[in-house]
Protein backbone atom coordinates (compact mmCIF):
# COMPACT_ATOMS: atom_id res chain seq x y z
CA UNK A 1 0.00 0.00 0.00
CA UNK A 2 1.27 3.48 -0.89
CA UNK A 3 0.47 6.54 1.18
CA UNK A 4 0.31 9.89 -0.64
CA UNK A 5 1.14 13.04 1.32
CA UNK A 6 0.73 16.57 -0.03
CA UNK A 7 3.37 19.02 1.17
CA UNK A 8 1.78 22.36 2.11
CA UNK A 9 -1.64 21.30 0.80
CA UNK A 10 -3.33 24.66 1.44
CA UNK A 11 -0.33 26.78 0.45
CA UNK A 12 -0.33 28.62 3.78
CA UNK A 13 2.79 27.20 5.43
CA UNK A 14 5.54 29.63 6.37
CA UNK A 15 8.82 29.33 4.47
CA UNK A 16 10.19 25.79 4.42
CA UNK A 17 13.07 23.98 2.81
CA UNK A 18 12.94 20.19 2.60
CA UNK A 19 14.47 17.41 0.59
CA UNK A 20 12.56 14.35 -0.49
CA UNK A 21 15.20 11.65 -0.52
CA UNK A 22 14.42 8.96 -3.08
CA UNK A 23 13.84 5.65 -1.27
CA UNK A 24 11.34 2.76 -1.41
CA UNK A 25 9.34 3.82 1.67
CA UNK A 26 5.77 3.38 0.47
CA UNK A 27 5.22 7.11 1.06
CA UNK A 28 4.87 9.38 -1.96
CA UNK A 29 5.16 13.12 -1.37
CA UNK A 30 3.35 15.48 -3.73
CA UNK A 31 4.34 19.09 -4.17
CA UNK A 32 3.17 22.06 -6.20
CA UNK A 33 6.00 23.70 -8.12
CA UNK A 34 6.99 25.64 -11.27
CA UNK A 35 5.65 29.07 -10.29
CA UNK A 36 2.40 30.16 -11.89
CA UNK A 37 2.31 26.98 -13.99
CA UNK A 38 1.34 25.21 -10.72
CA UNK A 39 2.74 21.83 -11.74
CA UNK A 40 2.13 18.92 -9.33
CA UNK A 41 5.06 16.52 -8.96
CA UNK A 42 5.66 13.55 -6.72
CA UNK A 43 8.54 11.52 -5.32
CA UNK A 44 8.60 8.40 -3.16
CA UNK A 45 10.99 8.60 -0.23
CA UNK A 46 11.47 10.35 3.10
CA UNK A 47 11.61 14.01 4.13
CA UNK A 48 14.56 15.82 5.69
CA UNK A 49 14.51 19.47 6.76
CA UNK A 50 17.54 21.31 5.37
CA UNK A 51 19.01 24.78 5.32
CA UNK A 52 19.09 27.44 7.93
CA UNK A 53 17.28 30.69 8.57
CA UNK A 54 17.13 32.61 5.32
CA UNK A 55 17.96 29.66 3.02
CA UNK A 56 14.50 29.45 1.42
CA UNK A 57 14.57 33.17 0.68
CA UNK A 58 17.90 32.95 -1.13
CA UNK A 59 16.57 30.27 -3.48
CA UNK A 60 13.20 31.95 -3.93
CA UNK A 61 14.90 35.28 -4.75
CA UNK A 62 17.19 33.58 -7.29
CA UNK A 63 14.27 32.00 -9.14
CA UNK A 64 12.26 35.25 -9.00
CA UNK A 65 15.20 37.24 -10.37
CA UNK A 66 15.57 34.94 -13.37
CA UNK A 67 12.04 33.66 -14.09
CA UNK A 68 9.62 36.09 -12.32
CA UNK A 69 7.39 33.26 -11.09
CA UNK A 70 6.62 31.92 -14.54
CA UNK A 71 6.87 28.29 -15.54
CA UNK A 72 9.95 27.19 -17.38
CA UNK A 73 11.22 24.40 -19.58
CA UNK A 74 14.48 22.51 -19.79
CA UNK A 75 15.42 24.78 -22.71
CA UNK A 76 15.55 27.70 -20.24
CA UNK A 77 18.68 26.36 -18.54
CA UNK A 78 21.74 28.08 -19.98
CA UNK A 79 25.16 27.03 -18.69
CA UNK A 80 25.40 30.34 -16.82
CA UNK A 81 22.07 29.81 -15.02
CA UNK A 82 23.02 26.25 -14.06
CA UNK A 83 26.37 27.46 -12.72
CA UNK A 84 24.65 30.19 -10.67
CA UNK A 85 22.05 27.82 -9.24
CA UNK A 86 24.78 25.31 -8.41
CA UNK A 87 26.49 27.95 -6.24
CA UNK A 88 23.22 28.81 -4.47
CA UNK A 89 22.48 25.13 -3.74
CA UNK A 90 26.05 24.44 -2.55
CA UNK A 91 25.48 26.82 0.37
CA UNK A 92 22.56 24.84 1.80
CA UNK A 93 23.51 22.69 4.79
CA UNK A 94 22.07 19.25 5.33
CA UNK A 95 22.72 17.58 8.67
CA UNK A 96 22.97 13.80 8.79
CA UNK A 97 24.20 11.13 11.17
CA UNK A 98 27.36 9.26 10.15
CA UNK A 99 27.98 5.53 10.62
CA UNK A 100 29.33 6.22 14.15
CA UNK A 101 26.20 8.05 15.28
CA UNK A 102 27.72 11.54 15.06
CA UNK A 103 25.87 14.50 13.58
CA UNK A 104 27.70 15.87 10.56
CA UNK A 105 27.03 18.99 8.56
CA UNK A 106 27.04 18.23 4.86
CA UNK A 107 25.89 20.34 1.95
CA UNK A 108 23.59 19.83 -0.98
CA UNK A 109 24.84 19.68 -4.55
CA UNK A 110 22.83 20.45 -7.65
CA UNK A 111 22.28 17.24 -9.63
CA UNK A 112 23.32 18.54 -13.04
CA UNK A 113 22.48 15.19 -14.67
CA UNK A 114 18.80 15.87 -13.84
CA UNK A 115 18.69 19.61 -14.60
CA UNK A 116 15.90 19.03 -17.13
CA UNK A 117 13.62 18.19 -14.14
CA UNK A 118 14.46 21.46 -12.39
CA UNK A 119 11.81 24.14 -11.95
CA UNK A 120 11.05 26.59 -9.17
CA UNK A 121 10.37 24.70 -5.91
CA UNK A 122 11.45 21.31 -7.40
CA UNK A 123 15.23 21.11 -7.66
CA UNK A 124 17.11 17.83 -8.17
CA UNK A 125 20.02 17.57 -5.74
CA UNK A 126 22.53 15.14 -4.33
CA UNK A 127 22.47 14.98 -0.54
CA UNK A 128 24.40 13.12 2.15
CA UNK A 129 21.47 10.66 2.04
CA UNK A 130 21.60 10.19 -1.75
CA UNK A 131 19.62 11.61 -4.68
CA UNK A 132 16.82 13.92 -3.60
CA UNK A 133 14.48 16.70 -4.63
CA UNK A 134 14.78 20.07 -2.88
CA UNK A 135 11.37 21.63 -2.34
CA UNK A 136 10.30 25.03 -1.02
CA UNK A 137 7.24 27.26 -1.18
CA UNK A 138 5.95 27.76 -4.71
CA UNK A 139 5.61 31.38 -5.86
CA UNK A 140 2.15 31.18 -7.40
Amino acid sequence: MTARVMIDADGLSPEYLLIIVAAPTGVVYEHQCDGTTCDQRSQEGFLVQVGEEGSPGVIYDWFWKHFRGTGMTAAGWSDLLVDELELVIAGIPCWHIDSHGRDERGFLKLDRARIDECVEAWIPVLSPYGPAILVLNNSD
